[in-house]
């Protein structure tokens, strides 16, 4: 298991719902330990949100986060799946 201050660069961690007040901080925190994110967003996203996202140098996917096929293909790849909101991932 890692520990605090560990890094994380062989990891794809998806984070949905990345844009949000839970997301972001998470998002922010997962690149400071070296995780390559892909961070899931709602088509509806806030452009200066979605460029706090692209500073942080992740990937940024618009998805429909109540489909849970939109999801899964945006899941695809990932080692991880931190969702602090998505309707989808709670089917």
């Amino acid at each position: 298991m890692e520990g605090r201050g560990s890094t994380m660069s062989d990891s794809t961690v998806v984070v949905a719902g990345a844009a949000g007040n839970l997301g972001g901080p998470i998002v922010k925190v997962l690149r400071e330990r070296g995780a390559d994110v892909r961070a899931l967003v709602g088509p509806g996203t806030a452009r200066d949100r979605l460029e706090r996202l692209e500073r942080l140098g992740v990937t940024v996917a618009a998805v429909n986060l109540g489909s849970v096929a939109a999801v899964a293909a945006a899941c695809s790849g990932a080692s991880c799946v931190v969702s602090p909101r998505c309707r989808a991932c709670a089917t």
